[in-house]
Formats: structure tokens, sequence, C-alpha cells
């Protein structure tokens, strides 16, 4: 929460909330609310901000965001089935 309400746009006087909303297999979900003056920031930028300023507070805390493992498969063509009704060969003109 620090690292939102150090943020020079916030609207003086209005809470950062800190909501968490799930765990999923490679994340925790949560969401936090803040106010913004927008004669200083517009709703795109302090987000991005925001993101940042977590970002960085993470990397400073050595907290680590694990990204799920995904492995992709290279099959021969032949392999695949054909579906009905779709050309199995298209030809370009080069």
């Amino acid at each position: 929460m620090a690292a939102i309400q150090s943020l020079p746009f916030l609207q003086p006087g209005k809470p950062v909330e800190f909501h968490y909303q799930n765990f999923e297999a490679s994340r925790i979900s949560f969401l936090v609310w803040f106010w913004i003056d927008q004669q200083q920031a517009g709703p795109p930028l302090a987000m991005s901000e925001a993101i940042k300023a977590i970002t960085k507070t993470f990397r400073d805390n050595e907290i680590s965001i694990p990204f799920p493992m995904q492995t992709l498969e290279i099959v021969n063509s032949q392999d695949i089935p054909k579906l009905p009704g779709k050309p199995t060969n298209v030809k370009t003109d080069n």
C-alpha cells in the first residue's frame, strides 16, 4: 500500500484500498483502489504508474512472480486430421 500511497497524483484524504480476489495456479489476484486528481494524471497514466510502483516494490523485496510452464509440441502436419470442407493445400504466388 505504501507504494501506491506515495504516488503524487492521489487525491488527499481518500483511502487506498487493497482487496485479494483469488488464488490461481500461478498467481494471487488482487485489486488496488485509489482516488486520483485527474488534473495531475488521467486513469491510464495512474494505472501504469501504480503497476510500475507495485512491480518495483515486489522487486525491491525479492518477491517474484512465477510464470506457468508451458510446453509447445510441434507435430508433423501429416499427423493432423483433415477438417471437412477446409482446403488442405493452399498455394500462393510469390
